[in-house]
């Protein structure tokens, strides 16, 4: 099988090479247009009509959807295969997701029930994945070599589109900043029901637009009010979740979290950014928990950090997502928290007691080999093209 690799600058890019070199398949590269990216692109499409002709290629493959690659392959017939890692993704709600050369995958699997739920048919469940090879040599130099208690890597979302400052800006609606905030907090006392998107009254999304306008594409199956919720208060929601839990631990425990600004955390150590290919696993490996306090937008899904924790034979404590349950058993390859009291609980617990963290932490690598692969992932969804 001849497939065309949209290339961009995402996370497990070069994994997902890998393992198509490893599978045998003839593999060409086109470089993902950022006009592509971000919006419909003509030229980016009729580009690749011409790159899949020339190569006689069978399939499209990107990490994320985009229209103009769809396109593409309804001219020429062939399929698409889309692997959506972000949440948000508005594109997920486009119009064109129903063109039937699409197979989307989506690691949520509450988006891939509700769109199928609106008649959608090519939308699936299709849960991340890790390179074993490439995370196997961090895994064998683990044991003894534990620099960190605990650990989080991934962004605070302090600076996400500066939504109260512009708030404040537009002319100070106290009464607006108030609702919201109320919201958040009822959101924040909640681990496992969203209540973002239906708290916001049609008044409030109206007032919300008025400070930052946006209209949805034609066609879309989306709402503002959606987008409002996961784009502007999920990552509030988030940041709130992270500082507080990243803050109380710091009181007890030495905490490490690696994030792209400067913004400091209570007595926690901020180390700055790392590389997800080489740095990111020794930071999983070598420290002996590593959190993950996923987005809000993310409803059910597993977050990569999630997998790539475990794929390198990390320890994970996790807040409550629903698809780990259909995956993994909890205290036997991760554990989990519902507040933060329980997060910091549960951390001096297994701070406590090595041979039981390190027992789950094996448990998860050897089940993350045995059954959550790049390979294993590839075959799954070609088996139902």
């Amino acid at each position: 099988m001849n497939i065309i690799y949209a290339d961009w600058n995402c996370f497990g890019g070069r994994d997902i090479l890998e393992a198509l070199s490893d599978m045998e398949y003839q593999i060409h590269i086109i470089g993902l247009s950022k006009s592509a990216r971000y919006g419909q692109d003509t030229e980016y499409t009729d580009r690749l009509v011409n790159c899949i002709k020339d190569k006689n290629a069978d399939l499209v493959i990107s990490f994320n959807y985009y229209p103009s690659i769809s396109e593409a392959c309804m001219r020429t017939g062939i399929r698409y295969f889309a692997w959506i890692y972000d949440s948000p993704y508005v594109k997920v709600y486009d119009r064109s997701i129903v063109n039937n050369v699409n197979y989307i995958g989506t690691f949520d699997s509450f988006t891939a029930d509700e769109l199928n739920g609106k008649g959608v048919t090519t939308v699936h469940y299709v849960p991340l994945a890790v390179n074993s090879k490439r995370l196997e040599r961090y895994a064998a130099e683990q044991y003894g070599k534990e620099w960190h208690e605990v650990s989080f890597v991934g962004s605070l979302y302090n600076d996400k589109n500066k939504f109260y400052e512009r708030l404040y800006e537009a002319g100070r609606d106290m009464q607006l900043i108030g609702y919201l905030d109320a919201v958040i907090d009822a959101q924040r006392q909640l681990c496992s029901v969203n209540i973002l998107d239906e708290s916001l009254s049609d008044d409030v999304v109206t007032r919300i637009g008025n400070v930052m306008p946006y209209k949805i594409a034609d066609g879309s199956l989306t709402s503002e009010r959606r987008v409002y919720a996961d784009y502007y208060l999920a990552p509030r929601v988030t940041f709130l979740d992270r500082q507080e839990i990243i803050t109380r631990l710091a009181d007890r425990h030495s905490v490490d979290y690696y994030t792209y600004t400067d913004y400091k955390l209570g007595k926690a150590h901020n180390r700055g950014k790392v590389d997800y290919y080489e740095e990111m696993p020794m930071v999983f490996a070598y420290s002996k928990i590593n959190l993950n306090i996923s987005l809000r937008s993310i409803r059910t899904g597993i977050p990569l950090r999630a997998m790539d924790i475990m794929g390198v034979g990390g320890f994970l404590l996790t807040n409550y997502q629903a698809d780990m349950f259909r995956h993994f058993e909890a205290g036997k390859h991760f554990d989990y928290y519902t507040s933060v009291d329980e997060a910091v609980d549960k951390v001096g617990y297994y701070l406590s007691n090595d041979s039981e963290r390190s027992r789950i932490a094996a448990a998860a690598y050897e089940e993350m080999k045995l059954r959550h692969t790049y390979n294993i992932r590839l075959k799954e969804v070609f088996g139902q093209l």
